[in-house]
């Protein structure tokens, strides 16, 4: 069996949902993973940026939450670590990307995932998820509602056909 490389489902999951705002289930045929995942979530805006996200399931490495962090101007955060009430989080960078320059100033696209158990996906399909990303240039908190979690287990609990 070949190792599994995180980054390269969470990047398909990514690629391939990232313009669906439903919840549903991609297949790669060729690599051979099966991601159900919830609609994108925006969780936090401002003026210069955005963090959105996601909740995954893959059938070869579970559950994840793929976030993407976007800014115009503020430079890179350089996320390299997640928190949630004192506990460290299995965090994954993705992929970090200089999308294009104008009038002065750039847009960066930073993504990674948070990788998570069965037990706490339970339990945030209940009272949602709480976290801190923390990066070299700054920090940023927020929340992942309860919704997102529950269209995953819904469809891991029935897969499509």
């Amino acid at each position: 069996m070949r190792p599994f490389n995180f980054g390269v489902t969470m990047t398909a999951a990514i690629f391939l949902s990232a313009c669906q705002n439903t919840a549903g289930t991609v297949t790669d045929k060729h690599v051979g993973v099966s991601v159900a995942h919830s609609q994108v979530y925006p969780l936090k805006n401002g003026l210069l940026y955005n963090l959105n996200a996601f909740v995954g399931h893959s059938d070869r490495k579970g559950y994840s939450i793929a976030l993407t962090y976007s800014s115009t101007g503020l430079g890179w955060m350089f996320f390299r670590e997640a928190w949630s009430f004192g506990k460290k989080l299995d965090y994954v960078v993705v992929d970090e990307q200089l999308a294009g320059c104008g009038g002065g100033s750039c847009t960066i696209v930073e993504k990674g995932g948070i990788r998570m158990s069965a037990s706490d996906v339970q339990k945030a399909a209940v009272e949602g998820f709480e976290f801190k990303l923390l990066g070299k240039n700054g920090s940023i908190e927020a929340k992942v509602p309860a919704e997102a979690f529950q269209q995953v287990l819904k469809q891991v609990a029935q897969p499509t056909t």
